[in-house]
């Protein structure tokens, strides 16, 4: 998957404790493990298992591991975007691809990986809303998962990289578009050529062996 693509620095906001979770220890052990995956380096259970026991009392039933993590990841990524802290929204970015890969939403991944990439080529940062806005793109450095994960999108949903590059800046534009006055310099389609080469080499090479193999969310059994 992507964890070794290192994160910027954040600080993670404290939480109420949990109650006693009913699940057993092989259910917990799990779930902290599959946590890392997407929150590398942040200690996150008590807030994920608040939000199971939210989940369940307004449902009744048990939630998918992911669903959870899925809206963790979401309404982190929402508040750092409406804070102007762009590069933080932008890692939350990452790992809702991974998800999406997960999930085999393909065509979700591929929106995901677009804003990465626009994020990434536009230099993002957390400079907030204020003056000149989170945009640097003299200081712009796009990662190198960028062009892999476009290309292994394009292969998943059988497109050709002509198909890919107008899907990419079509959806691009409308993407900027919103950040209004605070809009980068850049547009989706000079973006676009910015990846294009990697895309292409990484599109002739086929979809990625290494990570065909998938792995399985844990499930959430109680010890009651």
């Amino acid at each position: 998957m992507f964890g070794w693509f290192s994160k910027k620095n954040e600080t993670s906001s404290p939480v109420k404790k949990a109650q006693v979770s009913p699940y057993d220890t092989d259910t917990k052990e799990a779930v902290r493990k599959w946590l890392n995956r997407f929150f590398s380096g942040e200690d996150v259970q008590d807030s994920f298992w608040m939000k199971v026991d939210e989940y369940k009392r307004a449902n009744g039933h048990e939630p998918k591991v992911n669903d959870i993590i899925w809206g963790m990841l979401n309404e982190r990524r929402l508040q750092y975007s409406k804070d102007g802290a762009l590069g933080l929204a932008r890692n939350e970015t990452l790992s809702m691809c991974t998800i999406l890969e997960l999930e085999e939403r393909h065509s979700d991944r591929l929106q995901y990986a677009v804003e990465l990439t626009l994020l990434d080529a536009c230099g993002a940062s957390n400079a907030g809303w204020g003056d000149g806005g989170p945009f640097r793109v003299n200081e712009a450095f796009i990662a190198p998962i960028c062009a892999p994960l476009l290309a292994e999108c394009a292969h998943n949903l059988k497109m050709t990289i002509d198909v890919l590059a107008n899907e990419f800046i079509s959806s691009g534009e409308k993407k900027l578009e919103r950040y209004g006055k605070y809009r980068p310099a850049l547009t989706a389609k000079e973006v676009w050529h910015l990846v294009a080469d990697d895309v292409q080499e990484n599109y002739s090479s086929g979809p990625n062996k290494k990570r065909a193999r998938r792995v399985s969310e844990p499930s959430l059994r109680t010890s009651l």
